[in-house]
Formats: C-alpha cells, sequence, structure tokens
C-alpha cells in the first residue's frame, strides 16, 4: 500500500508540474532570472480552414537580471514563431507569437518550445483549437 500511495504522489506532483495554464505563470530560472507569462496555453476554440490563427504570449521580467530568448521552435512547420529578439530588461515585458496555418480540417494541439539564455528547462507554450471547413468564429475568438 505505502508503495502505491508513494507512486500517486509522484505522479499527482509530475502531472502538475507539467500542466499547460490560461492563467500566468511564474518561472524561477534562478541567478536573478525571474519571468512571469501571461499563460503557458492559447484555446483558440473553432477556427475557419485557410485562415492563419495568430496567438501572443506575453512574458513580464520580474527578476534583477535580463531575460534573453535564445530559441522559439515551434513543434511542427504548421505553427510560424516570432519572438522579441532584444534582451528583455527588469521590469520590461517582451512576447512570443505563434501563429498557426489552420490548412487542415479537425483538433489540432501544438507546442512552442522557447530556450532562454543561463535557464537549464525551457518554457513550452501551446495552441489547441479546432480548425473548421465552413464558416467559424473570428481566429482570436479564444483564449
Amino acid at each position: 500500500m505505502k508503495i502505491v500511495s508513494t507512486f500517486l504522489l509522484f505522479f499527482a506532483i509530475a502531472a502538475t508540474s507539467f500542466a499547460q495554464s490560461t492563467d500566468p505563470v511564474k518561472v524561477d530560472g534562478g541567478n536573478g532570472i525571474m519571468m512571469e507569462w501571461s499563460s503557458t496555453m492559447h484555446k483558440f476554440g473553432d477556427i475557419p480552414k485557410d485562415v492563419p490563427a495568430p496567438a501572443e504570449f506575453k512574458v513580464k521580467n520580474i527578476g534583477s537580471q535580463p531575460i534573453i530568448l535564445e530559441e522559439v521552435r515551434p513543434g511542427c512547420g504548421c505553427t510560424t514563431p516570432a519572438y522579441t529578439q532584444q534582451p528583455i530588461l527588469p521590469g520590461e515585458t517582451g512576447y512570443v507569437k505563434g501563429t498557426y496555418n489552420a490548412k487542415n480540417a479537425g483538433a489540432f494541439n501544438k507546442n512552442i518550445t522557447v530556450r532562454v539564455k543561463d535557464v537549464a528547462d525551457p518554457v513550452m507554450l501551446y495552441l489547441s483549437g479546432t480548425v473548421l471547413e465552413g464558416e467559424a468564429a473570428p481566429a482570436n475568438g479564444g483564449k
């Protein structure tokens, strides 16, 4: 019984540490690097086919050191990233944008990996929604 309880506790901790959030998320990168993301997930809801769907994630530097977004990489070729190229100084805000190319109908779950200089673990951002064949709500209708 003790082994099962230990396993369940470990699973619960692991599940919450990898959770995706539509709420603000604070990340402590150590060495004075602290950031707050507006969210780590953008839910588009229903979007029309063949209409690019943009999402923006804001990142505020709440630490004492500049934040440098070293690499922003989408999980597939259907998502195009853009991001703040210059260092984000303490108190300032930067961004990561991801535009989903809605060429295929159906549900989608995509990710963008953000590597921050001098921070060991990447920040994962997520996009989800459903591409409809016909008319749909505007691409920015979700959060």
